[in-house]
């Protein structure tokens, strides 16, 4: 069976509603990402803790860390970011998960991300080295922007890298907005991804949908998925509302028009997801 999982900092900026609502809805996982706006690996040590026992107190287990490591400009000095990534990966026993997402660091538009091979993957294999021996999986997610955020790049950094610690996310709707065939991705991709994040989008307008309603291919993938023995996690990203620190995660940010809060979007990716599980499985 597969296990639901979310981005619970979508439901409100208040990290014990987010907790609240997560377990009120039936989630006994949650991506752990940000509290007040603010990603929970740059709180102070004592806001952490508290963090971690909201989370026991509700009964939530962590499936990833969703870290914001390797979401900077390749140009900026690595070893700003090396210091950040061993923080969070501190971080990933305090919340007793496994897993961690990262990045491959943002190619400027005007720039050519080929040039950039090498750099990243030393960039990643030391990161993914580090990872091994503290027994975390790196989970990279194709984003829009960054060096792996085409199939065929994500590929190459697999088989480049090629360490167990080292594995892929499958965001649907990020592939989406970089104008690949989803399904044609997912073939390519599939003996790779250990990880998926559930959020569709609109080739056409732009706009994050209730998973089904866009162009992520989402539930035919996921039907090819689990037919194929995958019991892993689908993780909720509905972005269907503005929520506190949107804009920061977004290489070209825009306005979510909708007249319904963070719980109440949240609520219904949640039916959404269920809905095509229950006719998947």
């Amino acid at each position: 069976m597969v296990k639901i999982s979310g981005f619970i900092d979508e439901i409100d900026a208040n990290f014990h509603e987010q907790v609240k609502v997560a377990a009120d809805i039936g989630l006994k996982y949650a991506e752990v990402r940000s509290a007040g706006g603010k990603f929970v690996g740059l709180h102070p040590q004592e806001d952490i803790l508290g963090f971690k026992r909201t989370l026991d107190e509700f009964g939530l287990k962590v499936s990833s860390l969703a870290s914001p490591i390797g979401k900077v400009p390749i140009a900026d000095p690595f070893e700003t970011e090396w210091e950040r990534f061993k923080r969070f990966i501190e971080l990933t026993a305090q919340f007793e998960t496994t897993n961690m997402r990262v990045f491959s660091f943002y190619i400027a538009q005007d720039d050519e991300p080929d040039k950039y091979t090498s750099e990243v993957v030393e960039r990643m294999s030391r990161m993914a080295e580090y990872a091994q021996t503290a027994g975390v999986t790196l989970l990279h997610e194709n984003e829009k922007g960054i060096f792996g955020d085409l199939p065929e790049r994500c590929l190459l950094l697999m088989n480049k890298i090629n360490n167990p610690n080292f594995k892929l996310i499958f965001d649907f709707a990020n592939f989406v907005q970089c104008k690949q065939n989803v399904m044609a991705a997912y073939e390519m991709l599939k003996n790779h991804v250990t990880y998926f994040h559930v959020k569709d989008e609109d080739a056409i307008t732009g706009e994050s949908v209730v998973a089904g309603q866009g162009n992520g291919n989402i539930e035919d993938i996921l039907k090819l998925a689990i037919a194929d023995g995958y019991e892993g996690f689908l993780s909720l990203e509905p972005h269907l509302v503005n929520f506190a620190g949107l804009a920061s995660l977004e290489i070209d940010p825009h306005t979510r028009k909708s007249d319904m809060n963070g719980e109440e979007a949240f609520r219904k990716a949640h039916g959404a997801l269920v809905e095509i599980l229950g006719r998947v499985e």
